[in-house]
């Protein structure tokens, strides 16, 4: 499994020590990534092909309703509130269940 996280050096190394504590294994192995730098492949991949996102899609924090006030839960539902509008408005390619 991979990773995905804001700051995923940071969230990441958090995860395991948990899991270190009271898990039997880490859930995600061994590889994390970006979810900005997904983000910022979409957008250029889309502005390579001629359609680049309108303006109001500069960033994911840009998009969230609730303030990136670097409290752990808010900051997970803004980036969930950005990533369900980007997925609605212009087909992100992220799998929402």
């Amino acid at each position: 499994a991979l990773f995905w996280a804001d700051n995923n050096g940071h969230d990441k190394k958090w995860l395991d020590l948990y899991m270190d504590q009271y898990g039997s294994s880490h859930l995600t192995g061994h590889t994390s990534r970006n979810i900005n730098d997904l983000f910022r492949g979409f957008k250029e991949g889309l502005a390579a092909a001629g359609k680049p996102l309108p303006k109001r899609y500069r960033g994911l924090k840009s998009l969230a309703d609730t303030p990136h006030d670097h409290t752990p839960v808010n900051d997970s539902k803004g980036l969930c509130e950005a990533l369900i509008k980007l997925h609605d408005d212009v087909g992100f390619p992220i799998v929402i269940h």
